[in-house]
């Protein structure tokens, strides 16, 4: 087999969620001569899976294998042995490259003349720019043709990170070091290594690499993985001041960093030999550094006991003695969107610090208490009553009373709204209940109340009593801010998330449901039996396919017996399954063979999510909450085209067009997962928190 001309390394840990866009990315490349190398370093999520997934896409040309988790460094000399390309090109798993960069990299490197290639030049060095195209750092000298890494960071003062691109041959001769129990290691060590052997690098001012750049997090990151892994970073640092060849402002620097750091070391209550080895030259200006040495890593204790109370940043000790405690108040635990996203978040959360408690307004049919009551979160009824059903209208302005009531029953911080007319109650709650934070999630993008101008006074007067508005999506956050011209610092738009994992293929497919299909191909479909999700569409659609089809339908609600009365009149009830309100939707999924969604309007199609995740191909109408997330990994119709639906259904029979769909719905799925979208409600919680 040829060898390519590229090979391009990707280290992934838990990042099932991000891979999708990079492998996006380099599927379309225009330059074809590459291997991608992925190297699962231990991932506990759906990364293996996905990587399965693709092994066989030849717009991929994929290599993948799993190591036990050691961090980047390690993955990074295990994937080089097995790198088969002239070049080497080192990609992140949250990051991603522009079409032309691969066609770019070879252009550049064909007009280099061989026995500079082959002598020492190893590799190219360009720009990386955020994901809106600006350039990270200082762009690289015009000036200068070639360069190596010493120089460009000590003479000409190049610290934004760049794209590097390697000869393999030189990269191998350079692995990385290792070091027991340590997992994380800078690439400037190897960088600087391949410097100090005489080999330079072409420099090329084209943006080659895009990546997500936080300026903030990162240095503060870096000094927390710089003190847990000591051993890398000294060794770094003492590289910089041993091997010498530094002007005298980068020695003083440098060793002010290297002493700084055997402080911190000293400060685990270990030894080091701060001398032993160095130069005498080296050895004075460590002396020189010992004052700013202090200063600085004086700063970097008291930054560190700073970073310990942010948000997210906090060490479990800390987050049990001091954890956030949230009320939630919603309509009823029955089977909804919003309902099923608040049972499976709240245990995620509780893992995160936040202590949750859930009032429920209507107890009737809460088939979500169960699962939140195992996850040891507290389920509290507005009309609790032994031996009944706890049925209570939502609609009853008596619930004020409830919520005030288990406000000062609990006392948390927040009361988090979710739904109307739980979102209405909680306003006017506020003003006996002072002391909570209020804020409410949205999860619609549209609703009833936005054509009533007579309410819209009322409404405005309800979210002004909220902090926050978390919305579920850009769509709901555009409708809000056009419907009551909120302010764009009220909200913050966090998307839903799904647990992949749950929806994988290795469980069993729901027995009843298997039977019941005697052997028709099941079309599933998850929505409360409401006008807004257009069943009648779907009732319609199932009648213009052939008997081997059943429509299998998962939810409740008032609707259900006039679905049932219209599946009669069109001849179809024998081929619709209308299983109610069920808490085992993966296995019902499993079950089927392809998913429609023909709703009205959408906030957030979790259920679409959860069928991509269960490798079901997807078809859903083309409105807002469902179009974002079926674009490019389904198929879309015309809202309530009835025709156009059955089309789309039969079109993703084609072998073809249906492995394409389950393969591209999975990564669309993977890109919302749960564990996100808890860490960032957490992380909001903590903030508000620490204000």
């Amino acid at each position: 087999m040829k060898n390519p001309f590229l090979s391009i390394i990707t280290p992934a840990y838990n990042r099932a969620h991000t891979l999708g866009e990079l492998k996006k990315s380099i599927a379309g490349q225009t330059f074809r001569d590459f291997e991608w190398i992925v190297i699962d370093d231990g991932s506990t999520d759906d990364t293996s899976h996905l990587l399965h997934e693709w092994e066989n896409d030849p717009d991929l040309n994929l290599v993948h294998t799993r190591q036990e988790n050691g961090g980047k460094h390690r993955a990074l000399n295990a994937a080089l042995k097995c790198a088969r390309g002239e070049l080497i090109f080192i990609v992140d798993s949250d990051d991603r490259l522009p079409p032309n960069a691969l066609e770019t990299i070879h252009s550049v490197w064909a007009k280099i003349p061989p026995e500079e290639k082959a002598g020492q030049i190893a590799g190219i060095i360009g720009l990386k720019a955020d994901v809106e195209g600006n350039i990270i750092g200082e762009t690289l000298p015009d000036h200068v043709q070639t360069a190596d890494a010493l120089t460009l960071t000590y003479r000409y003062g190049i610290r934004g990170d760049k794209a590097e691109v390697f000869r393999a041959d030189v990269l191998k001769r350079f692995p990385f070091p290792e070091f027991e129990g340590e997992k994380f290691l800078t690439e400037a060590i190897v960088w600087y290594r391949i410097a100090r052997a005489g080999y330079a690098l072409y420099l090329v001012n084209a943006i080659l690499y895009e990546t997500s750049y936080h300026a903030d997090g990162l240095s503060a990151r870096s000094l927390q993985l710089r003190i847990a892994n000591i051993q890398g970073t000294l060794l770094f640092y003492r590289e910089e001041i041993e091997k010498g060849g530094l002007p005298l402002r980068g020695m003083l620097r440098e060793s002010t960093n290297y002493l700084r750091f055997v402080l911190h070391t000293r400060a685990q209550g270990r030894r080091v030999a701060v001398f032993s080895g160095l130069s005498p030259y080296a050895r004075s200006c460590v002396c020189c550094a010992a004052v700013p040495a202090l200063i600085v890593w004086a700063f970097d204790r008291r930054r560190l006991k700073r970073l310990a109370e942010k948000p997210g940043q906090r060490t479990q000790k800390q987050t049990q003695a001091e954890p956030v405690k949230a009320l939630h108040v919603i309509n009823s635990l029955a089977q909804g969107g919003a309902e099923r996203l608040l049972s499976e978040l709240l245990p995620q959360l509780q893992h995160l610090g936040v202590h949750n408690t859930v009032l429920a307004l209507d107890g009737r049919n809460a088939v979500f208490a169960d699962p939140l009551i195992a996850a040891g979160i507290p389920v509290i009824f507005a009309r609790q009553r032994s031996g009944h059903d706890n049925a209570a209208s939502p609609f009853n302005p008596l619930h004020v009373v409830s919520v005030v009531r288990t406000i000062r029953q609990i006392q948390p911080a927040f009361v988090h709204a979710h739904l109307a007319p739980s979102f209405h109650w909680c306003a006017v709650a506020s003003l006996f209940a002072h002391k909570p934070v209020y804020i409410t999630t949205e999860h619609a993008s549209q609703n009833k109340r936005m054509h009533m101008p007579l309410l819209k006074g009322f409404e405005a007067w309800c979210y002004s009593r909220y902090r926050t508005v978390i919305c579920v999506s850009t769509g709901v956050n555009d409708a809000l801010r056009d419907w009551l011209n909120l302010a764009p610092s009220k909200l913050i738009v966090i998307p839903n998330g799904i647990d992949p994992g749950k929806f994988g293929p290795d469980g069993e497919p729901a027995a009843d449901v298997r039977e019941r299909l005697q052997g028709r191909k099941g079309i599933a479909m998850t929505a409360r039996l409401v006008p807004v999700k257009d069943h009648e569409t779907a009732l319609r659609t199932l009648a213009l396919l052939s008997q081997q089809y059943a429509l299998v339908l998962i939810g409740d609600g008032p609707e259900r017996k006039a679905i049932e009365e219209r599946a009669r009149a069109l001849g179809i009830f024998d081929r619709c399954l209308l299983l109610g309100a069920r808490n085992d939707v993966p296995q019902i999924l499993r079950a089927c063979h392809l998913y429609l969604q023909t709703s009205i309007k959408e906030g957030f199609g979790i259920a679409v999510l959860e069928a991509m995740a269960a490798r079901l191909p997807v078809v859903a109408s083309d409105v807002s909450g469902l179009a974002e997330l079926v674009k490019d990994a389904g198929l879309l119709f015309p809202q309530g085209d009835a025709r156009a639906a059955a089309a789309a259904l039969l079109r993703l029979e084609e072998p073809e067009e249906r492995r394409k769909a389950i393969q591209r719905g999975l990564e669309r799925a993977q890109q919302y997962s749960l564990q996100h979208s808890a860490e960032k409600y957490a992380q909001w919680y903590h903030s508000q928190l620490q204000e």
